[in-house]
């Protein structure tokens, strides 16, 4: 993979989900090394990505026949990337599949899979996200166990608390 924004925001992601370590932490290590004018970018796409973690790993789920092995999280991380742009950044969609695509790298084979996913997603943005919000889990963007939680102990208002906590 190469060293685009996309691909740095992918390095960074991988060390919060695969090794369990801090997003700030993470970024405070790694964003010295990335060119100003690409910063903001690239913290905007990893806060983004790990807020929306359970909606774009719902909606990735519609969108591939079987799921990513372990070994390929980057290429799947690199999707959820590309699916936060599509879907919530000001980056114009053509933008966000090319560059993404091209933050594949060295795995050719995703290629063409990262292109087909994301413009099946922006053919099918509104029924793919209405589906995906039939779980609170995606829909909230919360782990079940919490949102177990909130219903256990406010059961009136844990549908507002989801929504005040995003």
């Amino acid at each position: 993979m190469s060293d685009s924004p996309r691909q740095l925001a992918v390095n960074v992601l991988l060390a919060v989900v695969k090794d369990g370590k801090s997003l700030t932490q993470v970024l405070d290590a790694q964003l010295p090394s990335v060119p100003l004018s690409e910063r903001g970018f690239v913290q905007a796409l990893c806060f983004g990505v790990c807020r929306d973690f359970y909606r774009l790993e719902a909606l990735l789920q519609q969108l591939l026949a079987k799921p990513f092995r372990n070994k390929d999280l980057d290429i799947k991380l690199l999707l959820m990337s590309g699916l936060f742009q599509c879907q919530s950044m000001r980056v114009k969609p053509h933008a966000a599949v090319a560059e993404t695509v091209a933050a594949v790298g060295r795995k050719q084979w995703a290629k063409s899979v990262v292109n087909a996913v994301l413009r099946q997603f922006l053919r099918e943005k509104d029924t793919l996200i209405k589906q995906a919000d039939v779980s609170w889990q995606s829909r909230y963007s919360h782990p079940d166990w919490m949102i177990a939680r909130f219903k256990q102990d406010w059961p009136q208002q844990a549908e507002a608390i989801l929504q005040a906590n995003n």
